[in-house]
C-alpha cells in the first residue's frame, strides 16, 4: 500500500472511521509482530504486547504526529510496551524472555514455573482490563478476531 494511502487513512481514523482502523491494524499487525518475536521469540507474548500496541495506538490515534509513518510510531509503542514489560520481568525477577539481549540468565528447564504461569495469567488479565477501556467498535473487532477466531473478511462483513 502506498504511503499516501496510509495517510488517508490515518485521517479517516482520526476521525473515528472503524473501517481505517482496521485496515491500518491489518497492513501493519504482521511487521509489528514480527519486531515483537525477533526479540522475545514467545509467541503468546509477542501477541499479547502487539495488540496492547495497537490499543495504546488506537487510543492516542487523533495525538499521532503525521511528521512520522504510522508503521514507525506503533513499532516504537511496541518496544515501549516490550520494555516495560521486561522492567517488571526484572522487578519480580522472573524473565519470560528467551533473547540473550534481555537476559544474561539461560536456563535449560523451559517449562514454565508456577510463578511463570501466574505473570502470564495476570498479563492476560491486564490486557482483558485494556481491552475492555477500549471503545465498543474496538473491542468487538478484537473479539471477532482474537476469541472467535473470525478471519479479516467475515469480521468486514459483520
Amino acid at each position: 500500500m502506498e504511503e499516501g494511502d496510509i495517510e488517508a487513512l490515518l485521517r479517516q481514523a482520526k476521525n473515528g472511521n472503524q473501517r481505517a482502523f482496521n485496515s491500518l491494524f491489518d497492513i501493519h499487525w504482521e511487521y509489528v509482530y514480527r519486531f515483537l518475536m525477533q526479540r522475545i521469540q514467545n509467541n503468546q507474548l509477542a501477541e499479547e504486547i502487539a495488540i496492547e500496541s495497537f490499543a495504546k495506538a488506537f487510543d492516542n490515534i487523533k495525538n499521532f504526529n503525521s511528521s512520522y509513518t504510522f508503521k514507525t510510531w506503533v513499532v516504537t509503542i511496541a518496544k515501549n510496551n516490550l520494555i516495560d514489560q521486561h522492567r517488571k520481568a526484572e522487578k519480580h525477577q522472573i524473565t519470560a524472555f528467551r533473547n540473550p539481549e534481555f537476559t544474561s540468565n539461560n536456563f535449560e528447564n523451559t517449562s514454565p514455573s508456577p510463578e511463570d504461569i501466574l505473570i502470564q495469567s495476570q498479563q492476560s488479565e491486564r490486557i482483558l482490563t485494556c481491552i475492555k477501556d477500549l471503545p465498543i467498535n474496538y473491542r468487538t473487532i478484537l473479539k471477532m478476531r482474537y476469541f472467535e477466531g473470525m478471519n479479516y473478511l467475515q469480521i468486514e462483513k459483520k
